[in-house]
């Protein structure tokens, strides 16, 4: 009798060990990889607030425009008419949420300024023409530094959070604006691009293009903003020698060079390189054909990584952009309203200018599961219902420390949380837009990455 009770027993343990093994590799199974799974796509949904149309009568176009301020406005600047075009050119300041006409002001800019650009704090506003840059206290609209260079490029600004720094693309210069002194100078000979420089969120790199008047190639560059010493070059696939546009990730891990199609007949085909930082490798080369006479392409990658718009620039047969993975997948189609677009930093608000039109529109990445892996099996994601959710840590430590900032560094949660089952939640229903999450687990910093709260 006592052979068999204990044979039941055996079976019974075996059992018990067979499902707790089972359950062991479901649960396995429920961790993606990130080598395997790629990140969902974030579909976005624009919805036009308003457009405007120019009339005749006050000025002929709009050159250039930016969103921003401390309540936020578009300023767009014009091209006035001959009855007022003495006077130099304007800047219109509209209302973004009627797109009633606020204000006028003159600039004393003398030919058309092509860049309108403000500082993350909403306290500066640069504008920028052929040879020149004017740096503005905003929204006193009073002069505070003046910059000159070559009159032979497309001007291009960017301007760091605070104000304190102004890159202009006119002679590749990094300049310290309080004192008015130039920082640093980028070794090139820049003809006339149209792609946009990016500075990333965190102001530790500049993404541009470096040209030459010898006819050489356009190749992507990668610059130490602190420096503007080059890390990285990239040269970008098959299309015109000059570069289209280029753009670089959040977190500085991927870049994208884009190149039109060439001229000819037929045209040959253009490209978009996708290069992983990381990797030292090409992640994704996506084939661009079409008409080469267009004003430009442009991309732009989505925060946490979650795929790169390319949209192009014409004015009459717009035939669609797209939402491509960055890794690999097929691309999702994307109306635009109008053909310019630009973003505002928090990913709120699209806006334009094209011609006689100005327009905004709020823009919206609907909520998804985002994965985001930490070390090898880790990942956070935020639910429908607001809850951030920390997954694959180390069950050894009872606590895990999550510590939320916003772009411009304030610092918008700190929270502990108990890790249960190598799991812990975080309640982030109050927080919206890009942000930078730490999580800190074990008394090391596990995650240190830029990620879209929906």
């Amino acid at each position: 009798m006592f052979p068999r009770i204990a044979a039941a027993r055996l079976d019974a343990a075996k059992a018990i060990a067979l499902c707790a093994l089972a359950s062991f590799f479901v649960s396995i199974a429920q961790v993606p990889l990130p080598a395997q799974v790629p990140l969902p796509l974030m579909t976005p949904r624009v919805d036009t607030l308003w457009t405007h149309l120019a009339s005749a009568r006050d000025f002929v176009e709009y050159q250039a425009c930016d969103l921003g301020g401390d309540e936020p406005t578009l300023v767009a600047a014009v091209t006035a008419n001959s009855s007022v075009r003495q006077r130099g050119q304007k800047l219109v300041v509209y209302d973004i949420r009627t797109g009633d006409s606020l204000r006028s002001l003159e600039t004393g800019h003398v030919s058309s300024i092509r860049d309108v650009v403000f500082a993350g704090n909403g306290r500066s506003l640069a504008t920028a023409e052929a040879g020149r840059i004017k740096l503005w206290h905003w929204p006193e609209m009073r002069l505070r530094r003046e910059f000159t260079g070559s009159a032979e490029a497309l001007p291009h600004v960017l301007l760091s959070h605070d104000g304190c720094h102004l890159y202009s693309n006119i002679d590749g210069v990094m300049y310290d604006t309080d004192r008015g002194d130039t920082l640093w100078r980028f070794i090139t000979v820049f003809t006339a691009t149209k792609a946009r420089p990016m500075m990333t969120p965190d102001e530790r790199f500049i993404a541009t293009v470096r040209t030459s008047y010898l006819g050489a190639r356009d190749v992507g560059v990668l610059l130490d903003a602190s420096t503007g010493i080059i890390t990285d070059i990239f040269h970008g696939g098959r299309g015109q020698d000059q570069i289209a546009s280029i753009a670089v990730s959040d977190d500085a891990r991927y870049v994208a060079v884009t190149r039109l199609p060439e001229l000819g007949v037929p045209p040959r085909g253009g490209s978009c390189v996708i290069y992983d930082r990381d990797g030292d490798s090409v992640v994704r080369v996506i084939e661009l054909n079409g008409d080469p006479d267009t004003d430009g392409m442009r991309c732009r990658f989505l925060p946490s990584n979650a795929g790169l718009l390319l949209y192009r620039n014409v004015t009459a047969d717009h035939i669609g952009d797209y939402l491509y993975p960055v890794n690999n997948g097929e691309p999702y189609a994307v109306w635009w309203p109008f053909f310019e677009q630009r973003f505002t930093r928090d990913w709120l608000h699209q806006f334009g200018v094209n011609g006689r039109h100005a327009w905004v529109g709020t823009f919206t990445l609907p909520r998804a599961g985002v994965s985001l892996a930490l070390d090898q099996y880790a990942f956070i994601c935020v639910d429908d219902a607001g809850m951030l959710h920390v997954r694959g840590l180390d069950d050894r430590y009872d606590m895990a420390f999550i510590e939320i900032d916003s772009y411009d560094g304030r610092q918008c949660m700190q929270t502990e949380a108990q890790v249960v089952n190598g799991a812990c939640t975080a309640n982030v229903s109050a927080l919206h837009g890009p942000m930078y999450i730490s999580v800190t687990h074990g008394g090391r910093v596990v995650l240190r990455t830029p990620y879209m709260i929906p």
